[in-house]
């Protein structure tokens, strides 16, 4: 109770617990990304969204060196790659499990922005 801690670095994060009886708890992970950064004027479109593969990410920035990682909801990268030169790029995820998915957006190791993306059958 009352605990606090500050990550030191960009990653996925959970707690754990270990009550009076012996017992552990753990909680979902969470992420946590931190940038000095201040303003990037970035716009990230995913579209269509859900879909039942394929998804447009239009990516509108000036950054030269931007990536991408797609996550799976246990933190697990499933995916990734390089922006087109015009911003844009296409995941091809027709093959993939339906469920929930976390598109990142980074550039030189700073996650910049995150979106889900739902991938339906």
């Amino acid at each position: 109770t009352s605990q606090s801690f500050t990550p030191l670095e960009n990653g996925w994060y959970s707690v754990q617990v270990t009550f009076a009886n012996g017992c552990t708890g753990m909680s979902e992970e969470y992420p946590f990304g931190v940038t000095e950064i201040e303003d990037l004027n970035m716009s990230v479109v995913v579209y269509p969204n859900p879909s039942t593969g394929v998804f447009n990410v239009q990516v509108d920035n000036a950054l030269p060196n931007v990536t991408f990682n797609v996550r799976d909801l246990a933190g697990r990268l499933v995916m990734e790659g390089m922006k087109a030169e015009n911003g844009k790029l296409i995941l091809d995820m027709t093959f993939f499990t339906e469920g929930v998915y976390m598109i990142e957006i980074v550039n030189e190791g700073v996650i910049l922005e995150r979106k889900q993306i739902i991938k339906n059958t």
